[in-house]
């Protein structure tokens, strides 16, 4: 009789018994198959990483020295070294991600960027002045390292494949001298344009002498228009999405009372890819050159996506046919000019489609001209309207952008979620883990209680290990491990 009154303490209780254990096989359960899926998930996000790694240095390797039968070891040494650092700064599974959810700009005009909706973070108001190293979204105060085989000149860098075009355009007869406008349907003057590329190259008023002394070796940055800066989108603005986000305007402190149209701004600084090496190039761009403190790989690609315009430059037959197109993108290499916004403002559903260009071109005051240069074309902005001092600058986008806007939107949206969803796992994880350490403190506290052993009357198919006193924990810690 004393055994059986002992057995009914509620410390002894049988149905706790089995509530405790029911509880904790089901606690170590999802522990053991979250930990499982969160492994696998490592391993396969490793896996694809260096996969990508690996692919990306053949790639090189392939297109610089196919038919060489040996690499030069300094030049290996100098690539291998560069993708060291970039293997340190950057998280290669999420670039790898980045580049393979991301939708490249199919065609049109699009120059600048522009998002529908604020920056989270920013700090707003009416209209501050901010320096050149203030410039962010991808504009830069200095372009990033030239890379491997990369040329730059005049704000452009030029892609290993087109740095060697550009250097045998050079040595023709004659490319040293003249500088010839491809477009100049908007333009109500030309040589306004012509006189004022002359002045950002060799200063106001310069000889053409001094001119071709400088073509013949141009700089590889030129600084944009004195009087244009970077400036805070008032909370008043009727272009809601733009509130709080950057622009580019005429200072207006500036002493000129009329900008004619013609002026030239500057060169719109950036990455020159041929369009046969577009998709490479950008991908290289998305995966390894995405800054070290971005929010993440998918809004940076997005960033890259929408920093960019097409060239058509007319070649002779040698090179690629009779005509080649460039894409030059500015994400990690663009001035100022990157931040000029669109007109245009979002319908009753925020979106900018249906897009009407012909009513936002009448609102546009620039535009970006191929300008030849040394057989090479620059693109360049350009005011297509007299402006006065303190107006936005502002470049009609066409609905290509908007449309490839919205998908990359909805791809952020995607990852946005599947990362919300990762943040519930690993709270859930947390949880389990807690909620197991507690029980196994019970049940501990439970075993360790005088005439333990009385607990053999429970049969061994409900509590394996009671019949000797054990436990349950014991039987069922194994398929996991608790830290």
């Amino acid at each position: 009789m004393r055994n059986g009154s002992k057995k009914r303490k509620p410390e002894l209780d049988l149905e706790l018994e089995r509530g405790l254990h029911t509880s904790f096989v089901a606690a170590a359960n999802s522990l053991s198959a979250l930990y499982t899926n969160a492994i696998s998930q490592h391993k396969k996000a490793h896996a694809q990483g260096a996969q990508a790694v690996l692919e990306r240095q053949i790639a090189w390797l392939l297109h610089e020295y196919g038919s060489a039968q040996h690499v030069p070891l300094d030049v290996l040494l100098c690539y291998l070294q560069h993708e060291l650092q970039n293997t340190d700064a950057l998280d290669a599974s999420c670039a790898a991600t980045a580049a393979t959810n991301q939708t490249f700009h199919g065609g049109g005009d699009v120059p600048m960027h522009q998002d529908p909706a604020p920056e989270m973070g920013q700090k707003a108001s009416s209209s501050p002045k901010l320096k050149s190293a203030d410039i962010w979204d991808g504009c830069v105060e200095t372009p990033r390292p030239l890379q491997p085989g990369q040329t730059r000149v005049l704000s452009q860098t030029l892609s290993p494949f087109l740095a060697k075009i550009y250097q045998q355009e050079q040595a023709q007869p004659g490319a040293h001298t003249g500088i010839q406008i491809l477009n100049t349907s908007l333009l109500t003057d030309p040589k306004r344009v012509i006189r004022g590329v002359k002045d950002l190259l060799a200063h106001r008023n310069a000889s053409d002498a001094a001119l071709e002394k400088v073509l013949a070796n141009p700089p590889e940055d030129v600084p944009v228009h004195k009087d244009v800066e970077g400036f805070v989108i008032a909370q008043d603005d009727p272009r809601i999405a733009l509130r709080g986000q950057q622009g580019a305007r005429w200072r207006p402190s500036m002493p000129q009372r009329v900008i004619p149209a013609c002026t030239v701004i500057g060169f719109y600084r950036a990455l020159q890819v041929a369009e046969t090496e577009a998709v490479s190039e950008i991908t290289q761009l998305i995966k390894y050159g995405c800054p070290p403190d971005w929010p993440n790989r998918y809004k940076w690609a997005q960033r890259v996506d929408a920093y960019s315009v097409d060239l058509d430059l007319f070649w002779p037959a040698s090179f690629q046919g009779s005509s080649f197109k460039i894409q030059a993108v500015g994400a990690g290499y663009g001035n100022i000019t990157g931040r000029i916004n669109d007109a245009a403002t979002p319908n009753s559903n925020g979106s900018m489609l249906p897009y009407n260009k012909s009513h936002n071109m009448s609102r546009s005051n620039v535009t970006v001209v191929p300008v030849v240069i040394g057989h090479w074309a620059f693109p360049v902005v350009v005011t297509i309207t007299d402006m006065r001092p303190g107006s936005e600058l502002l470049y009609a986008y066409d609905a290509g952008y908007w449309r490839i806007h919205e998908d990359n939107q909805h791809d952020i949206g995607v990852w946005e979620a599947q990362l919300e969803r990762g943040r519930q796992l690993t709270a859930e994880l947390a949880a389990c883990k807690a909620q197991l350490l507690l029980l196994q403190a019970q049940v501990v506290r439970s075993s360790s209680l005088p005439d333990a052993q009385s607990a053999s009357v429970v049969p061994q198919e409900d509590i394996p290990s009671a019949r000797h006193g054990r436990s349950p924990i014991r039987t069922y810690i194994a398929p996991c491990t608790v830290q």
